[in-house]
């Protein structure tokens, strides 16, 4: 896979397209498109920073059970936030991740 592919796994499992990262960080449109197999070190990392990989996992692909899975439960949060108000704060987020690994860590010694 590509780099390109890479970005495009990432920003899909968090539900971002490839042209709001270009728009949010400034680039212009289809640049990311143009990452075959190298990209610009100091955009890569800016990318990683912004779809909350590394930029090694952008380049190479690996990842594991770990990273996906933080992938998923940061979107469940935001959807479960999203639902109770439009003013959820960062605060908030973070005591409704806190609880959310309480209640995984309960199911997985059942």
């Amino acid at each position: 896979m590509t780099v390109y592919q890479h970005i495009q796994r990432v920003a899909k499992l968090k539900k971002i397209s490839i042209r709001q990262i270009e728009m949010d960080l400034g680039f212009s449109n289809g640049s990311l498109r143009k990452w075959k197999d190298s990209a610009p070190t100091d955009k890569l990392v800016r990318v990683a920073k912004y779809l909350g990989t590394t930029p090694d996992y952008l380049i190479l692909g690996h990842v594991n059970d770990h990273d996906e899975s933080k992938v998923k439960k940061d979107n469940n949060v935001k959807t479960i936030a999203a639902h109770l108000d439009d003013n959820v704060t960062p605060e908030q987020l973070e005591q409704i991740t806190k609880y959310i690994d309480f209640i995984t860590k309960d199911n997985k010694k059942d």
